[in-house]
């Protein structure tokens, strides 16, 4: 073969390992394959029954039968004050009333739900990862810690649980808000994002502890707003929208239940009963262990 006839080969060849390059980096391509694990790994909760002892009492609290009742989650205690323990969870309400208006009382309906809300936290993670770890530079990391998480196996027991559909909704609004804040370009921009506020109010009203999303974000703004003049602005403006997310979610709590309410911890602060908890928090159950 004559080397002009090669040359053409070679920068053919050249174009296919650039494309396939581009491909393998592309987010898109990344963030379907953890989707598509997910599904497969996940998706035969889709024919189970609406799991939990008081499940249908939550979707029973959540209804709303008029748009008078929309507002009701926002102003009222969880589950109506019917729970032992004072809570204030709005989202949750409105995603159970959402569950209810669009199944009734259908178990598929919830199951699909269920998968979604997980399909969510699983692209926020992926995201938040990526961007955290140096955008498409760090696309291989981003993937990994995807995946690790959506074959953790804690997860069964979570998505095909109704009761603990907080734990999801918590879990994806707090990625998605500390996506949003760490724009590079806002960041470098030094304006704030309000959307990123509305994310983590999302997350504070789904679940308690997601009221750790605002000291989160501001250990985030510390790390990325970058050096040099102006750092203080970009974090405290960065910060901005958590704050107000958090006043704003304080004060419909109080109003709500009339004080901090939430759960005491009875057990004494002993290294045995921390050590208890993070084996809980780490360990996949049931625990199989002779």
């Amino acid at each position: 073969m004559s080397a002009a006839g090669a040359e053409p080969d070679q920068g053919s060849h050249a174009r296919d390992r650039s494309r396939w390059r581009a491909l393998a980096s592309s987010p898109w391509v990344a963030l379907a394959l953890v989707l598509a694990l997910a599904c497969l790994a996940y998706g035969r909760t889709l024919s189970y029954e609406v799991l939990g002892h008081d499940a249908w009492a939550l979707v029973d609290a959540a209804r709303i039968g008029s748009w008078r009742e929309l507002a009701a989650p926002f102003h009222e205690p969880f589950m109506d004050g019917r729970f032992g323990v004072a809570y204030f969870r709005p989202i949750q309400s409105v995603f159970y009333a959402l569950d209810y208006a669009l199944s009734g009382l259908d178990p598929h309906g919830y199951q699909i739900s269920g998968l979604l809300a997980f399909l969510a936290c699983c692209t926020a993670l992926y995201l938040l990862a990526r961007r955290c770890l140096g955008g498409s530079a760090a696309a291989l990391p981003a993937l990994v810690a995807a995946l690790g998480f959506v074959l953790y196996a804690g997860h069964w027991e979570v998505i095909p649980m109704l009761e603990r559909r907080h734990e999801m909704l918590a879990g994806s609004f707090a990625a998605f808000a500390l996506f949003a804040q760490l724009s590079p370009a806002r960041l470098a921009l030094g304006r704030p994002s309000w959307i990123a506020g509305l994310l983590a109010f999302g997350a504070m009203g789904s679940k308690e502890a997601g009221a750790i999303v605002a000291p989160i974000a501001f250990v985030c703004a510390v790390a990325y707003s970058g050096a040099g003049a102006g750092r203080v602005r970009r974090v405290v403006i960065a910060c901005v929208p958590f704050f107000c997310a958090t006043l704003l979610f304080t004060a419909l709590r109080v109003n709500a239940i009339g004080g901090v309410g939430g759960e005491r911890w009875d057990q004494p602060l002993t290294l045995a009963n921390m050590l208890d908890v993070v084996e809980k928090t780490l360990l996949p159950q049931p625990d199989f262990r002779v």
